[in-house]
This record gives structure tokens, C-alpha cells and sequence, in this order.
């Protein structure tokens, strides 16, 4: 097929003076291997008639824009990054200590036919020289059938029952620097597919386990498999997905983190006190996230970054199969068939050409790597915080379903009114005002943490702001990283994110007020940090004005 447009005729007179030039004689030499059919005209390519190749983004215009594909594949995505959040971030509530009553059985200053409120630790304390009579009062709202029961967690330790996330968080370290860089080596698909069906496996055996240690165990796969069905799908999306409409569905994949919140916290109070059967809907949704794969192809947006335009041809044209599917299948061959990407027919720029997909490529170009830093601090203070501030929640006072419910409502608004923000003013002030409003909402809890009246307040503001930044950390990282190790970068931010929050849970479990003294500091040299951060010109001319 050629490439090339019918020259003009001014063009044309120019490429007959360069077949030959004129002797004495005025006869024209032949300009050698130039037609291989004598009678042909001579057709040479020249500035003008060289065809100005795609963008990704002007090809997915072309064969439909965001269409039915994208609206499937957003779907498919958003479900696939929120099945694991159906069960690690209700953890609290899977851990809910049920509300207790004991009768005293040898201590002679309580009354022994009174029951009374107690805590575990009254009458699970070895050395105590009193005996107690104890039992769960199920028809308090706060007591569920839970870990607690299932795995036995009544008289063991804080620390212990702290491990169930450490272990989560140590499972994202260990694959941080694997799962993302062998999506940048072999591929998206193939990597999301091999994490999305681990992390199936490790689901289904904690929803039968009956002993801490199996969950324990199986809690570790569940966060190795994690890096990749959440940080992978969420460049795989974003890579199929228009420029356009990419901070849209990146903020509806973190607004669903919230809905799962509020959803737990209804069924628990309204619905049943059963862990397993809302468990069960996480675990189902993620068995239909591995099938839909099968109609997902590779990221055309990766394929082009390592120049493999054919294969790059094929996805784009598995894509407009969905999206132009009233058209004949010869109308969409034709049309994927004429895209011939800017990097194929020409030179990338001169930083483009740095890009080998090498770890070096990291450090070589400076503004990748200074962004790359400041991504980290910022990957480490939200997600740190984050996750705090989630597991602090079952020792904040008031009813712990409303805290949840208000906390996730937050979380919702946060992550819409972040992504307005992140295309209007760009990353850097969105991120400083995010860190500022958690880091004065953290203050006023540390002052007013006993006021049962303030703390739904104090939680809506704290958690707006470090949900915003969660959200702006994945669309900075989506956006501001070049396709070729994309992967490689985000699994780097969640190494050192994640090496900070394995002592999250842990510090959950610290008396008051040092765990949100901790997070108001993290938050306040953050938003420092942030200001620092290099958007591309686009984002640098929105903040000038």
C-alpha cells in the first residue's frame, strides 16, 4: 500500500529535474533504481507529500473516540481495582472488637449477679488474680460476626491482630519493584491477568480460613497480587482511554474506593452482621474481572512506546470492532491500516529518543527524576495517612458506622473535587492545598478528639484531603511518566509507600495522641515537598496564570 499522497503538479516537476540533469546535448540522464516498471512515473517523496503521522490520541479519535470500548473496559477496571478494597479497607470492621459483658466471679468489690461493659483485656489477662465470667451481647450494633469470632482474635494480642496489615503492606514492597516492571518488560495484559487470578486465590482462602496464621500467609499474596490489580489496571485503563477523559475515569477508580466503604458500612448496620456474604460479592465481582480479560486487548499505548506498531495496529483494531461496529469490517481495516504513528514516520524529540525503557532512564532525564523523588514523599505521606487514619477509625468515639459512612462520603467529594481542580490549576497547588486541609483536620483531632459531636467533622476534613491526594499521586503518575516505564515508576512509589505504611496499622494501636501527631507532621512536609513537583508545559503555563 502506499503511504504517500498523489504529489502536486509543482511537485512533480521538482522530482523530474532530480531524475536527472541536463547535458549539452540537452538530454536528461536517468537517476538509476528509481522504477522498477519503466513505464511508471516517478514518485519520490518529499517534505511536503511525507504524511504527518498519529498521536495515540488522534487514532483513538479516529476509530471512535471514547466509545462503547472505553465505557466496557472503564467498567471492568474500576470493579477490577475495587474487589480488593471490598475487603482490606473494611479491615476495621472485620477486626471490630464486639461489645463484651463480663460477670465478676471472685472479686469481691463488683457485684456478682451485676453484669457490667468490659473490654478483652479484663479477663483475658493471664496474671490477673480475678476470674471473670464473659460473653458477646449480639444485639449491640457494634457486635459482628467477624475475624474476631472466625479467627479467634478475642484474647490476642493488638500487635498480632496489627500484623493481618502489616502483612498486606509487605506483600505490595516485595512485588513493588517485580509486578510493575514486568509490565513494562512483557506487557499489561498478561501481567494484570497473572495478578487478578493470585489475588483471586488468595481472596477465597481467607473468606474459609479459620486460622490466623493461614490468613496471615494468605494476607501476604493478597497484597503481592494487589500492586498489580490495582496499580496496573490503573495504567492499563488509562492507556486505552482518550487523553481527554482520562482524569475523569482515574477519579471515578478512587470514588469507588469510597463507595465500598459506605456499602460496608450499610450492611453492617442494616443488612447483616455476616462478614462473609459481602466478602463473597468482592470475590465474584474479581472471578468476572479475570473473564471479561478475555476482550481486553494490550495497551496500544505501550505496543507504540516499544515501537511494535503492527501489534500496536491489531489492539487498536480489536478496539474499533466495539466502537465503530456498524461499520463493515473492511471500512475499519481500512481505516486502522492508514495510521501510521508520529514516531514511526519520524523522529521522537530528542528526550523521546533518551527513552529506552532502561532503569537509567529514570535518572538521565532530569525532570523524570526529580518528579520521580518528590513522587515518592508524596506516594508515602498519602498513602501512610490514608491508611492511619482508616485504621484509627475503630478507636474513634461516636458510632463507627456513621464515621465510616462520613469518612467515605468525604472521600467521594474529595476525589471529584480533586480531579477538577488537578485540570484547572494543575498538580502542584492542588496537592499543597490537599495536604493542608488533612494536616489542620489531623490538629483538630489531636485537641478535640474526645468531643463525640466534632469528630465526624474533624474525620470528613481529615480524610478529604489525604483521599485528594491519593487520587492526584495515581493521575500524576499516569501522566506525567512516559508509557516506556510508567510501570517501572509507580511500582518505585509504592515500594517506598508501602515501606511507610507496613507501620501504619501498628501505630494504630498507639495510645493517643501520638498516631495523629505523627500524620500531621507527615502531612505538613508533604505539602512543602509538593511544591517542587515539574508538570509538563500545559500544566506550567495553568499555574502562571
Amino acid at each position: 500500500m502506499l503511504y504517500y499522497k498523489e504529489m502536486s503538479q509543482n511537485n512533480q516537476e521538482k522530482a523530474s529535474l532530480l531524475e536527472g540533469s541536463s547535458d549539452a546535448g540537452g538530454e536528461a540522464k536517468p537517476q538509476t533504481n528509481l522504477n522498477t516498471d519503466p513505464g511508471e512515473e516517478t514518485m519520490l517523496p518529499t517534505f511536503q507529500n511525507i504524511p504527518k503521522g498519529y498521536t495515540l490520541n488522534e487514532a483513538y479519535q479516529k476509530i471512535g473516540g471514547y466509545g462503547p470500548f472505553q465505557y466496557f473496559i472503564a467498567a471492568v477496571f474500576i470493579i477490577g481495582f475495587n474487589t480488593g478494597g471490598i475487603l482490606f479497607y473494611n479491615v476495621s470492621l472485620l477486626e471490630l472488637e464486639p461489645r463484651y459483658l463480663c460477670r465478676n466471679l471472685t472479686d469481691p468489690q463488683i457485684p456478682a449477679i451485676q453484669p457490667f461493659d468490659c473490654k478483652a483485656e479484663v479477663f483475658c489477662d493471664p496474671n490477673s488474680q480475678f476470674k471473670y465470667e464473659h460473653w458477646i451481647d449480639w444485639n449491640h450494633y457494634s457486635s459482628l460476626h467477624n475475624w474476631v469470632e472466625q479467627l479467634n482474635l478475642t484474647c490476642t494480642s493488638k500487635a498480632k491482630i496489627g500484623l493481618i496489615g502489616s502483612m498486606y503492606f509487605a506483600g505490595i514492597t516485595s512485588s513493588a519493584l517485580i509486578i510493575p516492571r514486568l509490565s513494562d518488560l512483557y506487557g499489561r495484559r498478561i501481567v494484570y491477568f497473572v495478578s487478578m487470578v493470585g489475588h483471586l486465590l488468595a481472596y477465597f482462602v481467607m473468606l474459609v480460613s479459620q486460622s490466623l496464621d493461614l490468613t496471615l500467609a494468605m494476607m501476604l499474596l493478597f497484597g503481592f497480587f494487589s500492586l498489580g490489580r490495582a496499580s496496573i489496571g490503573y495504567i492499563y485503563m488509562q492507556e486505552l482511554t482518550p487523553t481527554k477523559q482520562q482524569t475523569v475515569v482515574g477519579t471515578l477508580v478512587q470514588v469507588g474506593t469510597g463507595l465500598v466503604q459506605i456499602l460496608a458500612a450499610v450492611y453492617f448496620a442494616f443488612i447483616s452482621k455476616q462478614w462473609q456474604y459481602y466478602q463473597f460479592l468482592g470475590w465474584t465481582l474479581n472471578l468476572l474481572v479475570v473473564i471479561s480479560l478475555y476482550w481486553i486487548p494490550e495497551s496500544p499505548k505501550y505496543l507504540q512506546s516499544k515501537r511494535r506498531f503492527e501489534e500496536c495496529r491489531e489492539s487498536l483494531q480489536w478496539i474499533a470492532r466495539v466502537n465503530l461496529s456498524k461499520e463493515s469490517e473492511e471500512g475499519r481495516r481500512a481505516k486502522v491500516s492508514e495510521i501510521r504513528f508520529d514516531n514511526e514516520v519520524k523522529e521522537g524529540s530528542a528526550e523521546d529518543q533518551k527513552l529506552t525503557g532502561s532503569l537509567k532512564d529514570l535518572i538521565k532525564i532530569r525532570r523524570h527524576f526529580l518528579n520521580l523523588l518528590i513522587l515518592i514523599f508524596v506516594w508515602m505521606a498519602s498513602a501512610f495517612n490514608y491508611f492511619l487514619i482508616n485504621f484509627r477509625m475503630k478507636y474513634l468515639g461516636g458510632n463507627i458506622f456513621v464515621n465510616i459512612a462520613v469518612a467515605a462520603s468525604s472521600e467521594i467529594v474529595a476525589y471529584t473535587c480533586s480531579g477538577i481542580f488537578y485540570q484547572k490549576i494543575g498538580i502542584r497547588f492542588t496537592l499543597m492545598g490537599a495536604f493542608a486541609i488533612s494536616c489542620l483536620g489531623s490538629i483538630c483531632l489531636i485537641i478535640w478528639g474526645n468531643n463525640a459531636t466534632l469528630i465526624p467533622i474533624m474525620i470528613l476534613a481529615t480524610r478529604f484531603g489525604v483521599s485528594a491526594t491519593f487520587n492526584i499521586s495515581y493521575l500524576a503518575n499516569a501522566q506525567l511518566m512516559p508509557a516506556i516505564f510508567a510501570g517501572t515508576a509507580i511500582g518505585i512509589c509504592n515500594l517506598f509507600a508501602k515501606m511507610s505504611t507496613i507501620i501504619a496499622p501498628l501505630l494504630a494501636e498507639v495510645r493517643d495522641p501520638i498516631p495523629m501527631t505523627v500524620f500531621a507532621l507527615f502531612t505538613g512536609l508533604a505539602a512543602g515537598v509538593s511544591w517542587f513537583i515539574k508538570g509538563n508545559e500545559k500544566e506550567e503555563k495553568a499555574n502562571s496564570k
